[in-house]
């Protein structure tokens, strides 16, 4: 841990945890900390630190936030941090920007490497929705047994409902292929028309936010491009982490490159109780792996607290090792909050978005600790056996498989599953 005199001299009253952001120089570097508690200042001041210290020039420093306002906020902190410290450097090398400014900003310098012509239109959310709309036979279709693709019965609610799925397919990169060439007839039709829609956005030069991140991330992701792409970011800094999904996730770790210089500051509790559907990312730390996964945490109308996890499908009538299936994995992140932040969860729900019988789509799974610990001793041995390579790979699982796992990140990191990527 290194902070430039300057720092020390000017910000004496840093705590000794801001301290640790400020001055963390090289490899990758996680803060959680509440509200109030510095982590904006502190990357603020760990990104000066690095010019300070001429560990980067401004041009090789990235700062991301998640909306315009905080990112303006941070570029207004960090000239003021400058000043009273001395720093001379031209901080209009530096960027300051949301991730979809970002990504914005690398397609415009590199548009000749994508499929996107010359001034195209970014869409933002009500005219993705128009653009949805004009195009909707295109898209969307004539309705089947009064339902347009299997599910709303007019027109607005599945221009709306489309939209979100749209929005999820790409942020999630899953191959809309994948879901068109589905038995399930929902899935095959939203996959269909997922494929529509992205041949209407390249046929009138258009991208949506959630392509805007899919068409940078095909930039990183290939090897060629890359090169010229990202070479001089050489440190990545985002704020509000807790709020990123799985593209942006692939994004900042791309951008990081092999150096792994990226360090990310949130605050778990401001997703974990946060509205109604709101989704939550929980980072589960221990001593010798890290969880990266996905569940909805609800707070009932009776103050109890409710895992909630969304199927895509009917509800099973006949799969009871399905369901046990569901259930071991609602321990397992019950397990997790309980262990990282002393909250028991109450209820245990999962929710079958595709069930016709609205009153069954809802299923209550009783809590049982005893299920819980023992979810929890199953992970830890899942995750040592790996480690200890202790297991065969005779066919590597689809992408697909390996993007829902929940043991990704740590089979990525010991290069078991590389040929699926």
């Amino acid at each position: 841990m290194t902070v430039a005199a300057p720092i020390r001299k000017h910000y004496a009253e840093l705590t000794e945890s801001q301290q640790a952001v400020v001055g963390h120089v090289d490899g990758p570097l996680l803060a959680i900390a509440g509200p109030g508690s510095g982590k904006t200042h502190s990357i603020v001041l760990r990104a000066l630190n690095l010019l300070l210290l001429e560990k980067a020039a401004p041009k090789e420093i990235v700062l991301c936030t998640f909306t315009e306002k905080a990112a303006f906020e941070m570029r207004d902190r960090l000239a003021a941090a400058a000043r009273k410290t001395g720093y001379q450097g031209d901080l209009s090398e530096l960027t300051i920007a949301t991730i979809h400014g970002f990504c914005n900003r690398l397609l415009t310098e590199h548009r000749h490497r994508t499929s996107l012509g010359h001034g195209y239109e970014t869409l933002d959310d009500l005219t993705q929705l128009l653009f949805i709309f004009e195009h909707f036979d295109a898209i969307v279709g004539e309705t089947q047994n009064g339902k347009y693709l299997q599910r709303w019965t007019t027109r607005w609610t599945v221009i709306e409902g489309a939209r979100g799925y749209f929005n999820k397919i790409t942020e999630e990169l899953v191959d809309p292929a994948l879901l068109a060439a589905s038995d399930d007839a929902f899935l095959a039709a939203i996959g269909t028309a997922c494929q529509r829609y992205e041949a209407a956005l390249r046929e009138n030069n258009r991208v949506d936010f959630a392509h805007l991140q899919r068409l940078a991330y095909d930039l990183l992701r290939d090897a060629d491009s890359a090169e010229a792409v990202a070479p001089s970011v050489r440190f990545m800094l985002v704020d509000e982490y807790q709020d990123t999904n799985y593209i942006q996730e692939q994004l900042l770790v791309k951008l990081a490159g092999d150096a792994g210089n990226l360090c990310v500051v949130g605050d778990e509790d401001q997703s974990l109780y946060r509205f109604r559907g709101a989704t939550v990312r929980n980072i589960l730390e221990k001593e010798d792996y890290i969880l990266v996964g996905k569940v909805d945490l609800l707070l009932g109308g009776d103050g109890k607290l409710e895992l909630l996890d969304f199927k895509t499908s009917p509800r099973p009538t006949d799969s009871p090792a399905l369901l046990d299936a569901y259930e071991r994995q609602l321990c397992t992140y019950a397990h997790i909050l309980e262990q990282r932040r002393g909250r028991r969860v109450d209820r245990l729900l999962l929710y079958w978005t595709a069930e016709e019988r609205k009153q069954d789509a809802l299923m209550v799974l009783p809590y049982r600790p005893d299920r819980v610990d023992a979810a929890g001793r199953h992970f830890d041995a899942t995750v040592q056996r790996i480690q200890a390579g202790e297991f065969g790979v005779e066919v590597p699982p689809e992408p697909r498989i390996c993007r829902e796992c929940d043991l990704r990140t740590l089979c990525r990191a010991e290069g078991v599953i590389e040929a699926t990527d």
